[in-house]
């Protein structure tokens, strides 16, 4: 008979625990959808926090959540979650559009367009994404200076040698490409050219004045991930 009466008593608890189990899933979703159709996201991330403690999470409420922490800035968090929703639904668009432009205002370009390549075309349509060209960027800078000469005073005993800057150039181009989505390779090249005059006083070992020309070329390479 005590064996009857405790099974009796926990099916009866069972009971209870799963009547209120159902009650609080409907308590939190009705709440929470009231509370995002009137946009009130602070107050929305409040009530999912305090559900998620209790051990309640479902597609919809991880949804209202990702798309509360979008409409505050927090693309970080936002970001988080509607990866894992992609994951249960891929074929949901409107979860792919938030998750794209989540990516985009975190600064994530090249994640961003990681996750549109994968895309079906019409979505990619829908978003204006176009598939990265093979040179990103490209720039050319270029500069010639002529600076007049000049004369030391001489003074008598003195056996100096002087340097004067009479023109300078320098050539510069950059390029760079993306490989793929994430790679990007990027070199230059510049060249640095600068003629000198030399002027020996009271020595005889050189000639009063010569020229001096200086050649410089550089080539720079970076694999950026």
């Amino acid at each position: 008979m005590k064996k009857i009466f405790i099974v009796f008593i926990m099916i009866f608890i069972y009971s209870i625990s799963f009547s209120q189990e159902i009650v609080n899933y409907y308590t939190v979703n009705s709440k929470t959808y009231s509370l995002f159709t009137q946009k009130k996201w602070d107050e929305l991330i409040v009530e999912i926090k305090t559900a998620n403690k209790q051990g309640i999470d479902f597609y919809n409420l991880k949804y209202r959540y990702a798309t509360a922490f979008f409409y505050k800035k927090k693309y970080a968090k936002s970001i988080k979650l509607f990866e894992e929703l992609y994951k249960l639904k891929p074929w949901d668009n409107l979860t792919a559009e938030f998750l794209y432009y989540s990516y985009i205002f975190m600064g994530r370009y090249d994640d961003a367009g990681l996750f549109a390549s994968k895309l079906s075309d019409e979505m990619k349509n829908y978003l204006h994404f176009k598939k990265p060209k093979i040179i990103s960027s490209a720039g050319i800078e270029s500069k010639i200076e002529k600076i007049p000469d000049y004369e030391i005073k001489r003074q008598f005993g003195d056996d100096l040698e002087q340097t004067s800057l009479l023109k300078q150039g320098y050539f510069g181009i950059n390029v760079e490409n993306k490989i793929g989505n994430k790679l990007k390779l990027s070199h230059a090249y510049s060249n640095i050219q600068m003629e000198n005059s030399v002027q020996s006083l009271f020595s005889s070992d050189i000639p009063p004045v010569t020229s001096e020309n200086i050649k410089q070329n550089l080539y720079y390479l970076a694999l950026n991930y």
